[in-house]
């Protein structure tokens, strides 16, 4: 028995970025709704071998009958009767049937919940959408038969599938199983985030397919790409949704577990045109904030209504910027002026530096503006060196994480 842990309710239009429900009333019967070609056996058998669920290729026909294996982690958050209707409807996902019957009726909250908590804790199910339709009982007001709206065709899924296999096989192929559990998390990430587009008009723009296919999407598709490769790095990684920004827009981002302790890691938030919109000076500088963070880096600018049953991300030694030497609390005039005399020695175009108080990035803000940049390349030319003096600079500051970003030109 698994114990009941009570979710709060999400509000429909937070947990992903399109949510459309046909609801269709029968008086005496319900009505089958919507079509699609269901996948060869071929298909199916591969995809049920990717998910090592080879053993299981059909639904549960009672409770008893649910795998004490779990199907993921919102699964195993689930009472036993709501993993039930999961696994059923789990496993006619994988046999690509549109038209899910249910053998035990069920609320539409709670059906809307555990569809999308099976769709986020299995990106390789790229070929649903998070649209559906459903019919209820007018006498129960209960949801007895649901379908959902394919994103592809059953004729375009396999060309789709190695598609996304060619990108994902790219993808593993310069990370090396020596490398470090942060070095390999913090490759995808980049891969992802220099790679990737973001197009709010973007086809399956919920589906791991737009990023891997064609390198453009939203939140959605990147937190399932990067969750789908680092679960095949063997690295375990979910996917969380809620809300961020100044309008609290819908959002997805991921936990990922580096070394037995979880971090957050925003892909999205890591895009430099996301990031940045219109700013040609970084459009090639990554933002670093939202890799391997806690939760009081995170939730300075998110919120998810499901934080209470998420990992708690409390540390936050991996901090990109630390690591690399780029942090500096408190702020010292001459540390930053040999700071940037080796950045201009090696004639570095874009520089990211992260202060520890908003007081040392004001003060740097200050000595931008008074000629710090001046001071550090005299240096270098006291010393007779020959190099490439800048003859302009460009910044911006983010007064959140408390990070400036400069961009010299020579």
């Amino acid at each position: 028995m698994v114990r009941k842990l009570k979710r709060p309710k999400r509000k429909k239009e937070g947990h992903f970025n399109m949510k459309r429900k046909n609801v269709m009333i029968c008086l005496s019967m319900l009505l089958a709704l919507f079509s699609a070609g269901a996948a060869t056996g071929e298909e199916v058998q591969t995809e049920l071998e990717t998910q090592n669920l080879s053993k299981m290729k059909t639904e549960p026909e009672t409770e008893s009958d649910i795998q004490t294996e779990s199907l993921g982690f919102y699964f195993d958050r689930l009472d036993t009767e709501e993993q039930f209707v999961y696994s059923e409807i789990y496993y006619q996902l994988l046999e690509e049937d549109p038209d899910i019957e249910l053998s035990s009726p069920i609320s539409e909250d709670d059906l809307t919940d555990i569809y999308y908590d099976i769709l986020t804790d299995h990106p390789e199910i790229f070929y649903v959408s998070p649209e559906f339709a459903m019919s209820i009982n007018t006498e129960t007001g209960l949801v007895e038969t649901f379908s959902y709206i394919p994103y592809v065709e059953k004729d375009e899924r396999k060309e789709i599938q190695a598609k996304m296999d060619e990108e994902v096989e790219n993808i593993l192929s310069i990370i090396y199983p020596s490398l470090s559990e942060y070095d390999k998390a913090r490759m995808v990430f980049e891969y992802l985030a220099k790679n990737t587009t973001y197009n709010e008009e973007a086809e399956w723009d919920q589906s791991m397919a737009s990023v891997l296919v064609n390198r453009e999407g939203v939140c959605a598709g990147l937190s399932k790409a990067y969750k789908y490769i680092m679960n095949k790095l063997g690295m375990e990684c979910i996917q969380a949704n809620g809300k961020a920004g100044e309008d609290s827009m819908p959002h997805s981002w991921n936990l990922l577990k580096v070394n037995d302790i979880w971090y957050n890691v925003d892909v999205t938030w890591g895009i430099p045109e996301f990031y940045q919109p219109g700013n040609e000076y970084f459009k090639n500088v990554i933002n670093y904030n939202y890799f391997c963070c806690d939760d009081k880096t995170l939730y300075v600018t998110h919120s998810s209504e499901d934080r209470d049953i998420l990992p708690d991300c409390t540390d936050n030694s991996l901090d990109y910027y630390t690591q690399l030497g780029l942090f500096f609390e408190p702020y010292s005039r001459s540390r930053m002026i040999e700071f940037f005399a080796n950045c201009i020695q090696a004639g570095q175009e874009d520089i990211v530096v992260k202060f520890g108080s908003s007081y040392s990035l004001n003060e740097m803000v200050h000595a931008l503006d008074n000629g710090l940049v001046e001071d550090a390349d005299a240096t270098i030319s006291n010393l007779l060196t020959a190099h490439a003096s800048p003859s302009n600079l460009y910044y911006s500051a983010d007064s959140d994480f408390y990070t400036l970003y400069v961009h010299l030109i020579y």
